[in-house]
């Protein structure tokens, strides 16, 4: 039976074990998910937009920056809800299936980044480097991400440590934009029905 005196790695290396074996029910224990997902997505288009011009300037042919921050945030408030839509479906697709090797993203976006979700997962290393009180820091490497360091806000919640949020979101959204332009095919923004 849980206890308060759980730790945020208690709960790190639950949500590590979960995600690895598969198990929605074990994880969905340590995150709500969708309230993480909202965060997030929130967060980081706060610091998408606080950063617009100077993404901008490191990738002028990316429609996302061009317009600037004004632009960015109505564009995003009006599609959060299919951009929360298609993370929540990838990580469902992720827990449901599994793929031998990568659909067409154009006949199956969900299981084509479903695919590629689960080769991350499988590539990625990582250790919880830093802990103090309800915060914990785990750091990620693999080839294709390099190294990132992903702080977490935890809280008891009925005697269970649950992760709540990215705590650093304004460290990681540049790396995380430097990943996605290097590795986002740019054929899959064009006309794809999701």
């Amino acid at each position: 039976m849980p206890t308060s005196i759980e730790t945020p790695s208690v709960a790190i290396e639950e949500i590590r074990s979960a995600i690895n074996a598969r198990d929605r029910d074990r994880l969905t224990e340590r995150i709500d998910l969708k309230s993480f997902i909202d965060l997030g997505y929130d967060d980081a288009i706060d610091q998408l937009a606080l950063n617009c011009d100077r993404f901008h300037q490191k990738y002028p042919d990316d429609l996302l920056f061009k317009f600037g921050a004004t632009a960015l945030r109505v564009y995003n408030a009006m599609f959060r809800s299919v951009h929360i839509g298609l993370i929540t479906r990838v990580i469902q697709s992720y827990f449901e299936e599994k793929f031998d090797s990568p659909p067409p993203f154009s006949s199956d976006p969900i299981g084509c980044c479903s695919h590629h979700f689960d080769r991350l997962v499988g590539a990625i290393r990582s250790e919880i480097v830093e802990e103090e009180r309800d915060d914990v820091t785990v750091e990620l490497r693999a080839e294709l991400i390099g190294t990132l360091r992903i702080r977490l806000e935890t809280a008891l919640v009925d005697g269970r440590r649950r992760v709540i949020k990215i705590a650093n979101a304004d460290e990681l959204v540049e790396p995380i934009v430097d990943i996605a332009e290097r590795v986002w095919p740019r054929e899959w923004d064009r006309g794809i029905q999701l």
